[in-house]
């Protein structure tokens, strides 16, 4: 929204300098008019008017190029040069109009004045030149102000021979004007008569331009640079205080208000020492020193104190400088209020402190490492108890004071990670005191900065009780694993051994029965076949047969024996397992397995049993038969929550590349688990099918399992939905 007193400033500008041209352009055409009235005289109408066209417009051009548009696009063409060519546009458009307008005045000027005095024809002339040519630059000037936000003519006051030059025109022009009038009026007066309504007819005509283009735009630049001057006082955030020769207070800005609690009445005229506490300087004698001095010296005083207007205290620096000005010398006073920023020094001293006791007593040892080398640059004193070292001694000697080279190396892995990360850790790193004890720490480390530089905080914790206990309670959980695998055994040995073994036996005992039958019987086939020619035997010729035969034989009696391996596989599932989690397996092949083992009770319970393998699974380090008791025993849970054989079991496997997971989920299409269930179906010994032999063990164990793993065991159940239960494993390095 534009502000209506700017609005009204600009009228009046842009109505002056449109009363300027319009004077100038009828002072103009009736000086042609009379200079050339003669020669008109001598000429066709189109001709004169041809002429006193050209002339008027040649006679405008310079002081309307001179006073509007160079001063209006003056910037403009140093800014950006392609506004040269729409000021000259802009020039032409006008000059054109002009011509143009007085072009028709002069071909229709002989029928206006048929009933207009001869001596009046200049005048005549001139005012309806000047009438016409109103609507014209009061749309030249609307333009310049609506496109360019200007006010014309205002560039004059900041160039001082323009504006000399503008006021040597307006004289020019009223003077010319009246002398043009007096001379048609032919007055009777005396000389001193004459010379004095000539200067009052000058002044008339002057003033009104003095005023609206000099005396009022000035006025507005002082009210402006003082409105500015007082506007930069009152926002700077010091106070600033004008002293006067005999060190009485002149200004006191907003700052020293806000300060000092006073307003600026209270305080003007009152002497300038009542700002200082007394006894600390001499304000007199600083004065006086200035005073004897050159210009911009100022004198500078720290942490002086003061008192607020509501008794608090200020804690003050102090500049004090001279000011020239004609007459007595004057001082300014700045003061900036520190009594914050001395406030904050103290605290933050307090807080320093109280982060040395901190870090000192922390339970945890705390060293600080320089990013990119692993200097090590401060410890506190449990990170000395921890290793034994003094501070000086790890600073000198670094990381490798209690690591060996394989720890080392892991160190050196943290600190790059932290570097790329923001934070690391390691879990379990083997460290040495300097007794050369070994102990075993968890160290984790993030990047942080401190007084405005990046260190790494490390925290190191010893865990040596703690990682031998866990190993303790993993021989514990080992056993329990091999239980949990016995019961299950127990199930699957009750069924398979009964409905695989017998009738296995059966088949490989009478198929190697068969085969001797017929190598026996072979050879009278074969003789009966020389005899009596081709034969048939079950619809299929004996020349077929005969080759054949062994390779069916062979046949069953290899998938005899290789239902023998799976039972032996059984067996061997029974056998502790004693395997590190060091070799890659792959998980599709366990799943397979998994399925194989369990073939009697998949379909047992379902009808609906599918399996959807990823291809291209990547390896996961760890145990195959522990990972493959994990989804024997999610198979069996998932089997024994169906309802009926028409619900399926569903077994998936994955791969999810940017975690660099490997997934495989297990989903049964059962009654699903209640709410008061889901939070106790995980711990050791709970279970639902007590009276079927359950014993609790089996998610409990499958969870430890996954957890050895470096994976996670999830599950995901609704009521009447079905239950899926997610085994996440990170993939192997290798």
């Amino acid at each position: 929204m534009r502000n209506p007193e700017v609005e009204r400033v600009q009228f009046t500008t842009l109505v002056g300098v449109l009363s300027f041209i319009i004077m100038a352009v009828f002072v103009a055409e009736v000086t042609i008019m009379q200079l050339y009235s003669d020669f008109f005289a001598s000429l066709s109408v189109l001709q004169r008017a041809f002429l006193d066209a050209s002339t008027l417009v040649l006679f405008i051009a310079l002081p309307l190029w001179f006073f509007i548009f160079s001063p209006t696009f003056r910037d403009k063409i140093q800014v950006d040069g392609g506004s040269s060519s729409v000021a000259f546009f802009l020039y032409v458009k006008v000059l054109a109009g002009l011509y143009l307008i007085q072009l028709v005045i002069m071909l229709f000027l002989p029928e206006i004045m048929s009933h207009i005095p001869l001596k009046f024809e200049n005048l005549m002339d001139g005012a309806l030149t000047a009438l016409f040519a109103t609507p014209l630059f009061a749309w030249l000037l609307y333009r310049l102000e609506i496109h360019y936000r200007l006010e014309p003519l205002a560039d004059f006051l900041n160039a001082p021979i323009t504006l000399y030059v503008l006021l040597l025109f307006m004289i020019f022009f009223a003077d010319l004007l009246q002398e043009i009038i007096f001379s048609l009026l032919n007055l009777n007066l005396t000389e001193i008569q004459y010379e004095l309504l000539d200067a009052l007819v000058t002044v008339a005509f002057i003033a009104p331009l003095l005023l609206i283009l000099v005396v009022r735009p000035l006025r507005r630049m002082a009210e402006s640079r003082e409105a500015r001057i007082n506007a930069v006082y009152d926002q700077v955030v010091d106070a600033i205080v004008k002293i006067g020769h005999d060190g009485t207070i002149e200004s006191f800005n907003l700052a020293a208000q806000n300060i000092f609690g006073f307003q600026s009445q209270e305080m003007i005229g009152k002497p300038a020492s009542l700002l200082l506490d007394r006894g600390q300087i001499d304000l007199a004698a600083v004065l006086q020193q200035l005073g004897n001095g050159d210009s911009g010296v100022h004198l500078d005083f720290s942490e002086l104190t003061s008192k607020r207007q509501d008794g608090g205290s200020l804690t003050l620096d102090v500049s004090i400088s001279k000011i020239s000005l004609d007459g007595p010398p004057e001082f300014l006073l700045l003061l900036r209020d520190i009594s914050q920023n001395k406030a904050t020094e103290a605290a933050l001293l307090a807080t320093d402190a109280i982060f040395r006791e901190i870090f000192n007593q922390t339970e945890d040892a705390i060293i600080f490492f320089e990013p990119g080398s692993g200097e090590i640059l401060d410890v506190n004193i449990t990170a000395e108890t921890l290793y034994g070292f003094t501070k000086a001694e790890l600073r000198d000697a670094g990381a490798r004071a209690f690591c060996d080279e394989e720890a080392y190396r892991r160190f050196l892995g943290l600190i790059a990670d932290i570097n790329e990360n923001g934070n690391a850790q390691i879990d379990s790193l083997v460290s040495f005191k300097k007794d050369g004890q070994s102990i075993i720490v968890s160290l984790r480390g993030k990047m942080m900065s401190l007084q405005g530089a990046e260190v790494i905080y490390s925290s190191a914790r010893d865990i040596t009780n703690r990682t031998k206990l866990e190993n303790e309670a993993r021989e514990i959980q080992s056993k329990l694993i091999h239980t949990n695998k016995m019961t299950s055994l127990g199930l699957l040995v009750s069924g398979v051994a009964h409905e695989i073994n017998n009738p296995n036996n059966l088949v490989l005992s009478n198929a190697q029965l068969l085969a001797k039958i017929w190598r026996d019987s072979q050879i009278v086939l074969q003789q009966y076949f020389r005899e009596n020619g081709e034969f048939v035997l079950g619809g299929i010729p004996f020349s077929e047969l005969d080759e054949h035969i062994p390779e069916l034989f062979g046949g069953i009696i290899d998938g005899s024996q290789r239902i023998n391996a799976i039972v032996g596989d059984l067996k061997r599932f029974v056998r502790q397992d004693d395997t590190q989690f060091s070799n890659d397996v792959d998980l599709n092949a366990v799943a397979v397995s998994a399925v194989s083992m369990l073939h009697y009770e998949l379909v047992k319970y379902t009808d609906n049993f599918q399996s959807t393998l990823s291809p291209d699974l990547p390896m996961v380090k760890g145990s195959g038969r522990q990972l493959g008791q994990v989804i024997i025993n999610l198979l069996m849970n998932a089997c024994q929550a169906l309802p009926d054989k028409s619900r399926a079991v569903l077994l998936e496997t994955s791969f999810d590349p940017q975690k660099q997971k490997v997934k495989l989920s297990v989903h049964d299409q059962g009654s699903g688990l209640p709410e008061e269930l889901k939070e106790k179906i995980l711990e050791p010994f709970f279970t639902t099918k007590m009276d079927s032999g359950g014993t609790g063990l089996g998610l409990s164990i499958s969870k430890s399992i996954i957890k050895d793993h470096g994976g996670q065991l999830d599950f995901f159940s609704q009521p009447e939905t079905g239950t899926t239960f997610t085994v996440t494993l990170p993939i192997s390095d290798s």
